[in-house]
């Protein structure tokens, strides 16, 4: 049942980037309508798919619900705090170690580069699915309109492709972002499941734009840049947001929790469900 969820949300996934590659709006509708029937779904497949335990064997599929919290505020952060303070939608998968979404002190892809400077989504969702079996599960939030605030999901996790990597831009900013690589929800000691993370996410420089300050105007940086951590003594610049006698505080925190109980199906999610079994 778990497999069936992974391939719907593959299966949105590829609709969303078609809807948002055609300009025909014939097609544009049809598209529309085929992802209100099948991928609002998944709100409901996962009470159908949990038993009463999870297995916590790393050698079963787990299914993890993600928390994105948010925590930008003019008292945490008050240098040069911008009124339109905002984040842009969560993205991510899970996947092997074949894939490598972004790292500290390498380069950045294209797409990281998009999600970083501009908060799209699209270009680096196109380089996680070309990645093929690589990958396993795919999310994509929408965005936080202020500096605080809260989305939610799900993400699958098996055992050959237990990592996880999120990203989300800080904005406005040059090219900063928030979020995790690699992060193994196997314990490799015991090769069961984390039961529960919760991680603290921090500043990088995605390393393509030369701005100092939230709101600097575009500035190719030539050549590109290594991905590196904003602190308050790196930049070392006087100009920068993050300068100064006080360590960065983080931006936002990333939880996940391994799932388990079969939660009661509510109206609503029944006639979304034979509203899935009729699409299909």
């Amino acid at each position: 049942c778990i497999s069936v969820v992974s391939s719907l949300r593959r299966y949105c996934v590829l609709l969303q980037l078609y809807d948002r590659l055609l300009d025909a709006e014939m097609v544009i509708i049809s598209v529309s309508a085929w992802y209100l029937l099948t991928c609002t779904s998944l709100i409901v497949w996962p009470a159908f798919c949990r038993s009463s335990t999870v297995s916590a064997n790393c050698s079963e599929k787990a299914v993890y619900s993600v928390t994105y919290t948010t925590t930008w505020t003019r008292t945490s952060h008050p240098r040069d705090f911008p009124s339109s303070a905002h984040f842009s939608g969560l993205v991510g998968a899970s996947h092997n170690s074949q894939y490598k979404m972004w790292a500290a002190r390498e380069m950045a892809t294209r797409g990281l580069e998009a999600m970083a400077e501009q908060g799209k989504q699209l270009v680096l969702l196109i380089e996680m699915i070309e990645q093929g079996d690589n990958m396993l599960d795919f999310l994509a939030f929408g965005g936080i309109g202020s500096g605080t605030g809260t989305r939610e999901g799900t993400l699958d996790v098996d055992q050959t492709r237990p990592l996880v990597s999120l990203v989300s831009m800080i904005a406005p900013s040059p090219d900063w972002f928030v979020g995790i690589h690699d992060v193994n929800m196997c314990n490799q000691s015991s090769s069961r499941w984390i039961s529960s993370l919760s991680i603290d996410l921090f500043p990088y420089d995605a390393g393509t734009d030369t701005g100092l300050k939230f709101q600097s105007s575009d500035d190719d940086t030539q050549p590109r840049e290594l991905i590196y951590l904003l602190t308050n003594s790196t930049p070392n610049n006087p100009e920068s947001s993050f300068y100064g006698q006080d360590p960065v505080q983080k931006f936002a925190t990333l939880s996940f929790e391994l799932t388990s109980g079969s939660p009661p199906v509510s109206a609503v999610s029944a006639v979304g469900f034979l509203l899935l079994l009729f699409v299909l």
